[in-house]
């Protein structure tokens, strides 16, 4: 188990999300993360649940479900 809070370091995403750079991830609730829906209202609520910023789209790892990492900059701690 890593621990990792604001700075860069890799997510998970799911295996049905696409990701490029520059996209906003949000839990997905399952243990990966997912792109943050392109028609949400930049509330506070929406702010606070960021996990943080793709910074590729290069995948780091690909695991046995299909879900894969990213290089993100973490926006929570």
């Amino acid at each position: 188990m890593y621990v990792t809070a604001v700075g860069t370091h890799v997510v998970r995403i799911n295996k049905d999300v696409t990701v490029a750079a520059g996209d906003l991830l949000v839990s997905n609730g399952d243990g990966t993360a997912k792109k943050l829906s392109g028609d949400t209202s930049m509330t506070a609520d929406v702010y606070s649940s960021i996990i943080g910023k793709v910074l590729t789209n290069i995948k780091q790892e690909t695991y046995d479900d299909d879900s894969y990492t990213v290089p993100c900059a973490l926006y929570c701690g």
